[in-house]
């Protein structure tokens, strides 16, 4: 298979974090992976735009910097990107972990290692998804536009893939298995921020799923559960 070259990108507010983790993945100590490290934003949606322009490939893939790449995991990407071009060639944005509803049943697709267990399978990836998980996201240079009116970190991923299939392209979880180094997770007041945001931008779209919660309406106001 041909390669297709890309470039990692990353907004880290903590050093210690991102070298025990991302910059400790094999494909990117052994030099195999161009990575671009933003630090110093606010706003990770500016932060990767920024990054996006400087970047010298095509393919671009925006990582958390608590997740590690395991070995040979360039590899894996690429023949997924591969696969990909054959299912749906103007595929808009791919990661390892994504969400769907379906006749009012939310399903959780991809495959990772997340807090001290494996999620999902990689049977049955290439998977299409309404929404797409932050902690690992791919797409082409020319569609890496995220929205730097999010008011916080949370959910930046969610409104692309939201904003491309307005567009009619699809999103898809795919085998990108990695390792994500979260700490204790739950959802905090800034996530409700965020999750009010989406709910005003693509009222149209409701109810919305993601990979931690669904965001609907109920009695007329913005409310998400798990």
């Amino acid at each position: 298979m041909s390669t297709i070259p890309f470039s990692i990108i990353c907004a880290s507010h903590d050093k210690t974090v991102l070298e025990e983790n991302l910059l400790a993945s094999p494909c990117i100590q052994g030099g195999n992976c161009d990575c671009i490290v933003q630090q110093g934003f606010a706003n990770i949606p500016q932060a990767y735009n920024e990054a996006a322009k400087q970047a010298h490939n095509d393919l671009l893939c925006f990582v958390h910097h608590d997740v590690t790449l395991p070995e040979g995991w360039e590899t894996r990407l690429l023949e997924q990107v591969a696969r990909m071009e054959e299912i749906d060639p103007d595929w808009a944005v791919l990661g390892c972990a994504g969400a769907v509803l379906r006749d009012g049943e939310k399903r959780w697709l991809g495959h990772l290692y997340d807090r001290c267990h494996v999620f999902g399978q990689p049977e049955g990836l290439p998977a299409e998804v309404d929404t797409l998980d932050e902690l690992l996201l791919v797409c082409r240079k020319k569609d890496a536009r995220f929205d730097e009116g999010m008011p916080n970190y949370h959910l930046f991923g969610a409104e692309l893939c939201l904003r491309m299939r307005k567009q009619g392209r699809k999103c898809y979880a795919i085998d990108a298995y990695c390792n994500h180094n979260s700490g204790n997770w739950s959802l905090k007041a800034d996530f409700a921020v965020g999750a009010g945001y989406l709910y005003a931008k693509y009222a149209d779209m409701l109810p919305i799923a993601t990979t931690c919660a669904t965001i609907h309406r109920q009695d007329g106001i913005c409310v998400f559960s798990l």
